[in-house]
């Protein structure tokens, strides 16, 4: 499926930003609106310099918000039409701070194939064989704790939105987590209509 996208520029933190937007259908790209990102992230937050992990990046319009709110961003983003087009939202506000990670996050270190979502909708794309997936790409999954085992940051602050296998992201960064005197804040979308394809479940 050929990629078209749009661009919109607006103004966060005194600077002039550029995003780049799937054209149609896809619903990030179609609620996208920037003063949001303030109820997102409260200010009380731009003391906490260590990570930002964005765990489905998407097209990275968290992550550009996040990149003057903390130290260090890595964006994980396995889907190759999302992760393209959160490239270059990175390259053309030159933010330098983010790092694009093209792989999966789960509990385990491994390979695994990507359900693609094969309508308009990227975001739904998943680990998971989920409805309205026709195509399936061969992609590395990790561990935030295999990430960040040598890291000399604390993290402060988990966005996660992988579409059913939230419970296995949250598992792969516990022990990363029981080592930080201050926990981070944690914000998780849920999607409990496809916890049926595993065995997770909060209750």
């Amino acid at each position: 499926m050929r990629i078209q996208v749009r661009e919109i520029q607006f103004e966060w933190f005194n600077q002039k930003l550029k995003i780049f937007l799937y054209t149609s259908g896809d619903v990030v790209s179609t609620l996208f609106n920037p003063p949001n990102a303030l109820n997102i992230y409260p200010y009380f937050l731009t003391k906490r310099k260590g990570y930002f992990l964005d765990i489905g990046a998407h097209i990275g319009t968290a992550s550009v918000f996040a990149s003057y709110l903390f130290g260090k961003v890595l964006a994980f983003e396995p889907d190759p039409r999302s992760s393209s087009i959160l490239k270059q939202n990175t390259q053309i506000n030159n933010i330098k701070n983010i790092e694009v990670i093209s792989k999966a996050v789960s509990d385990y270190c491994g390979v695994s194939y990507f359900h693609i979502e094969n309508t308009l909708n990227a975001g739904r794309s998943s680990l998971l064989k989920i409805p309205n997936s026709t195509e399936k790409i061969e992609i590395e999954v990790v561990t935030l704790d295999s990430v960040l085992e040598k890291s000399n940051l604390d993290v402060s602050y988990i966005k996660v939105d992988v579409e059913g296998i939230e419970i296995n992201v949250l598992k792969g960064i516990e022990e990363t987590i029981s080592h930080q005197p201050v926990k981070p804040v944690i914000q998780l979308e849920f999607m409990p209509s496809l916890w049926h394809y595993t065995n997770n479940s909060f209750f």
